[in-house]
């Protein structure tokens, strides 16, 4: 099923119709849109996107975010740590909890907190040392 965008109004209607319905102008040689375009089918990526914390009140309590992370209690895994919260080594995992002190993508392979998980930066403190540059041994 195939749309067409009307060039004078911009309405969209269908390939099917013989006049774009609002201001009745006939044309064939409309701007053909694909339905799965429109409609947002062929973006299939949303996987990939790291989730957005929840800032809204629960049963009317303010959630709060003690070390300002942008993950409130209850999702984050370690409130007290700003370097830790879902998504933090996105190189590792863009889901997971993870601690990434020196910010370079990659989690800390040996974290103390057992909420958090491990990921696969040997040196957290150094940005320059980590499995991306190949130097993590």
């Amino acid at each position: 099923m195939s749309l067409l965008t009307c060039p004078q109004c911009h309405t969209i209607f269908l390939k099917t119709e013989d006049q774009c319905p609002r201001c009745v102008q006939i044309s064939p040689k409309s701007q053909v849109i694909p339905l799965a375009l429109l409609l947002g089918l062929g973006l299939s990526a949303c996987d990939k996107i790291a989730p957005e914390p929840n800032t809204q009140a629960l049963y009317g309590v303010e959630m709060v975010d003690q070390d300002g992370d942008g993950y409130e209690y209850g999702y984050d895994c370690d409130d007290e740590d700003e370097h830790t919260y879902p998504g933090a080594a996105a190189q590792d995992s863009e889901e997971e909890c993870m601690r990434d002190l020196d910010q370079d993508g990659y989690g800390d392979n040996a974290p103390d907190n057992p909420d958090v998980t491990a990921g696969t930066d040997c040196d957290d403190s150094d940005p320059d040392i980590n499995p991306g540059q190949e130097n993590c041994e």
